[in-house]
C-alpha cells in the first residue's frame, strides 16, 4: 500500500501571504488535517521552506530514514545542521 498523497491530508487554513519582490510566499504554521497519517515536517524557517515526509507508522527506523533524506539529499553540502526538535519518543540518538 502506498503513502496517502499529502494534499490529501493537510491542508492550509489560511491562504498563503505573497512575498515582495524576490521572497518567498508565507505560509502559516497552523494546518486542517484532512485524514491519518504519520507526517514528518523539517522547517527552514528562515529561508521560507518546509520539507514534508509522510509514513506509514512513527518508529526510530522511519525518523531516520527522515534524518537521512534530510542529511543526505535536501542538504548534502551543508557542514553543519541544527534541529531543534520537540520531544517525539522516536527522537534519539539510537
Amino acid at each position: 500500500m502506498g503513502h496517502p498523497d499529502l494534499a490529501a491530508i493537510v491542508a492550509e487554513v489560511r491562504v498563503p501571504l505573497p512575498g515582495g519582490p524576490g521572497q518567498l510566499c508565507h505560509y502559516d504554521y497552523e494546518y486542517k488535517h484532512n485524514g491519518v497519517a504519520n507526517i514528518f515536517m523539517v522547517f527552514e524557517p528562515l529561508a521560507g521552506k518546509r520539507y514534508v515526509k509522510i509514513a506509514e507508522r512513527r518508529t526510530k527506523i522511519d525518523w531516520a530514514e527522515c534524518m537521512r533524506q534530510l542529511v543526505d539529499e535536501i542538504y548534502p553540502d551543508a557542514e553543519q545542521i541544527v534541529l531543534v526538535m520537540d520531544n517525539l519518543n522516536t527522537h534519539t540518538k539510537a
